[in-house]
């Protein structure tokens, strides 16, 4: 039995700066406009990145607006999307952050600390990897099912 995999990628580079999530949002809609997927999976997966991105500008690259990110997108088979975000900030594992106590947060209210769990919720798959330590280069691989 022969099976063919359908594939199709397309790709953007970012600057680490917020100002440049508006453009990756728009790159992802229009990707996802001529693949058809629906306005509430592109809004889910829009959400996932843009909290991903903002937190290696915030964080891995402490705001420092030279460096950048590169987004990978491939579509398998039209129901399966791969996210491979790459960057050379600070290593953080999302996988490993522990969810916060809910109540707590609720109760003694503070900003941030939502967003990584979020993410795992909207997500099919999660994994990263230290591709190299000198020069750091981090991936982050999400996965999406639909339809």
């Amino acid at each position: 039995m022969d099976i063919k995999v359908k594939s199709h990628i397309e790709s953007i580079e970012i600057a680490s700066d917020t100002k440049e999530l508006i453009r990756l949002r728009d790159f992802f809609s229009n990707f996802a406009k001529k693949l058809k997927i629906s306005e509430e999976m592109v809004f889910h997966i829009n959400l996932a990145i843009d909290e991903i991105c903002s937190n290696l500008i915030k964080h891995s690259y402490k705001d420092d607006s030279t460096k950048r990110i590169l987004v990978e997108f491939e579509i398998i088979n039209n129901n399966l999307l791969k996210i491979k975000i790459y960057d050379e900030g600070e290593p953080f594992n999302p996988i490993k952050f522990n969810t916060p106590d809910l109540h707590n947060h609720i109760t003694h209210p503070h900003k941030g600390g939502l967003g990584i769990p979020l993410v795992k919720l909207l997500v099919n798959k999660m994994t990263y990897t230290i591709l190299s330590q000198n020069p750091q280069r981090n991936l982050l691989e999400i996965e999406f099912i639909f339809n």
